[in-house]
């Protein structure tokens, strides 16, 4: 089976709004992974965009203000528990994760924490690199393995930024490599407009450029 992959560029976008969009991707194409519907795409959404916006407002905790800004949300009572998702995804964005101890994350039942978590993974890693203007590469690989490949100047403190942030993705998720680019690695796949799945073995090696 051979699936298309459409080339994505968010250099052009602003530092705020590259960590966003940069979490959807991560999301849209590590699917098959973090197994979660597409009601967890609007919550990591939303979850981005607080801490975005905490960040822009509180550099030394936003992940406190954005964990407090999502509980402050107007939200109906059936909903309760995505609000408290978000919340959770905020939250973890801290150096020191200590899930037993967050109370918006223990309201939440098993499947739901789960997913607060995974979602928290995916933020964490684009949040990593939200201030760089790199070329970035997502391939994907057996059982759930993903390759991340970071070419540009930055490429060395991206990489060592994405590491200090990607224990959750490999616990919640799969497992995860971070690895710079062999020389114009990254930019001969950016001159296509469209790539092919390689699909060998059951593996698909499914490419997205940032």
């Amino acid at each position: 089976m051979t699936e298309i992959d459409q080339v994505v560029d968010l250099r052009s976008l602003p530092p705020t709004r590259r960590s966003q969009a940069l979490a959807l991707v991560l999301f849209d194409h590590a699917g098959a992974a973090h197994q979660l519907p597409m009601r967890g795409r609007r919550l990591l959404q939303q979850a981005a965009a607080y801490y975005s916006a905490a960040q822009q407002a509180d550099g030394e905790r936003p992940d406190r203000l954005g964990r407090d800004l999502a509980l402050a949300a107007p939200i109906g009572r059936p909903r309760a528990a995505d609000q408290a998702i978000v919340a959770s995804a905020v939250a973890f964005q801290r150096e020191k994760l200590h899930p037993n101890r967050e109370p918006s994350f223990l309201r939440l039942d098993e499947k739901n924490q789960r997913t607060a978590l995974r979602l928290a993974a995916i933020l964490r890693i684009a949040s990593a690199v939200q201030d760089q203007s790199l070329d970035l590469q997502l391939v994907s690989g057996e059982e759930d393995a993903f390759t991340l490949i970071v070419e540009g100047a930055h490429a060395a403190e991206t990489i060592a930024a994405v590491e200090k942030r990607a224990q959750l993705w490999r616990e919640a998720i799969g497992p995860l490599t971070v690895r710079a680019a062999e020389p114009g690695e990254v930019a001969a796949a950016r001159s296509a407009d469209w790539r092919r799945a390689d699909c060998r073995g059951g593996a698909a090696a499914i490419t997205a450029l940032f």
